[in-house]
């Protein structure tokens, strides 16, 4: 079964106790009351003994109606900070929450982990049924018998910018039943929101037309600047910033330098890896489908059971390859860059990059899907020069919105090759890339 996820790590804000305050009807300030319901929800309903570095700042700043941001590595229990609030505003007042994510796969894990719970939630998407979403979206209205049952409510970053869906938010907004809105792997709106997915920078919107309801962010890997992006875009210059350290010190990083014949050397170094991990769960990532296959059919002959995972594939078939991964049925998935963003599985012991991720984001991203329970895990890199050329010619032939995103992507590979290609402690060059210093008194990390 798989837990909201709780990861470790220390933050740059100072905790202090919590005393979230709630305008209740009547106007008096309950603070006792709402920090009896966080305690009860946070055992009670997620069985967990305690929060986390950072969670409880935000947390208390999402129920005194704050703006947030909240930025902490891949596993750092960010979706906690948007489901326990969800959860009390709910019992307090029966409001809703509404969750935007960028996925379906990571929109029905966060579901299917909510109703085990036994949370009231439900999504709004193309994978559901007509009947399924016009019921969500009267539920959302106070139309249906059952709107006051509905606790949350996920949603792509297209539905949210969509006519129907905002009108929805208009009747519940009216009766004051929208507790929260809450931006998952927020980093989105400044990676993809420039180009294919540009009702990303619409979501600001949601602040212009309802300012009552706090909006709170989350991403694991976000630079200052990045930051600003979001901050900007979401129409939230005010909020609260906590961030914790991008630090995973139980993830080693490895690179492994592929030279002459790199093709045949890149598929028998993959096939090497995982086969000198077999018994652990892993995966292989690509950044095409052509690659994703080729490794797959590769581990296929070795023997190794495995599965294939791409946009190529039916929404059916992805969900059935991520299912048999998440419950230990098929050990490793070979698969495109967005597998496995946000999804909670704690046992991954390995990360295999067949090729060059196109950014230091993308890597770190990636990464850290290993080792979420803490212990020990590895991220190993398979690098060739061709790789790099590769990526500089597919970035040089690509029609861009404006000239300064297509520097952008340059500058984005140059920093990745370079991270790559110095002889310089990588986990230094990759926490320097966030703004952040190695701590080196803190010897509980390899250095690589």
């Amino acid at each position: 079964m798989t837990e909201p996820d709780r990861g470790a790590g220390t933050t740059r804000s100072v905790l202090r106790p919590l005393t979230v305050v709630e305008q209740s009807a009547g106007g008096k300030r309950d603070a006792c009351d709402v920090q009896v319901a966080v305690d009860a929800a946070l055992q009670e309903t997620f069985k967990l003994a305690s929060l986390r570095d950072g969670q409880e700042v935000v947390i208390q700043a999402v129920l005194e109606g704050r703006d947030a941001l909240f930025l902490a590595p891949t596993g750092g229990g960010k979706s906690l900070c948007y489901q326990l609030p969800a959860v009390v505003l709910h019992q307090r007042r029966r409001a809703f929450s509404v969750v935007i994510c960028p996925l379906l796969a990571l929109m029905q894990n966060q579901l299917d982990t909510l109703h085990r719970l036994g949370i009231k939630a439900t999504s709004i998407s193309s994978t559901q049924t007509v009947s399924h979403n016009r019921d969500a979206l009267q539920q959302i209205a106070g139309e249906a018998l059952d709107s006051d049952e509905l606790c949350m409510i996920y949603v792509t970053p297209e539905t949210a910018a969509s006519h129907r869906f905002l009108d929805a938010l208009e009747k519940a907004y009216r009766r004051k039943a929208i507790g929260l809105f809450a931006v998952d792997e927020a980093h989105n709106i400044h990676v993809w929101g420039h180009d294919f997915r540009k009702k990303y920078r619409q979501l600001g919107e949601l602040k212009q037309r309802f300012p009552r309801v706090p909006i709170l962010a989350v991403s694991a890997t976000a630079t200052k600047k990045v930051r600003e992006d979001i901050r900007s875009q979401l129409q939230i210059p005010g909020a609260l910033q906590i961030v914790r350290s991008f630090n995973r010190p139980n993830i080693q990083y490895d690179v492994r330098y592929l030279f002459g014949d790199v093709d045949r050397l890149r598929l028998r170094t993959v096939v090497e890896v995982v086969t000198a991990h077999a018994g652990s769960c892993g995966l292989v990532y690509a950044r095409t489908r052509e690659l994703v296959e080729l490794v797959t059919l590769r581990l296929n002959a070795a023997g190794i059971k495995v599965g294939a995972y791409h946009a190529g594939m039916s929404t059916n078939k992805r969900f059935e390859v991520q299912s048999k991964w998440q419950s230990g049925e098929l050990p490793v998935v070979v698969a495109t860059l967005a597998f496995g963003m946000g999804i909670d599985k704690g046992d991954v012991r390995y990360i295999v990059h067949a090729d060059m991720p196109a950014t230091v984001d993308a890597f770190y991203q990636q990464s850290g899907r290993a080792g979420r329970d803490l212990k020990p895990a590895v991220s190993i890199l398979l690098f060739s020069a061709d790789d790099v050329r590769r990526l500089f010619f597919t970035i040089d032939s690509a029609i861009y919105a404006s000239d300064t995103l297509h520097e952008r992507a340059v500058q984005e590979l140059e920093d990745i090759r370079q991270m790559f290609t110095q002889n310089v402690c990588r986990r230094k060059l990759l926490l320097a890339h966030f703004g952040e210093a190695l701590d080196l008194t803190k010897r509980n990390f390899v250095t690589e």
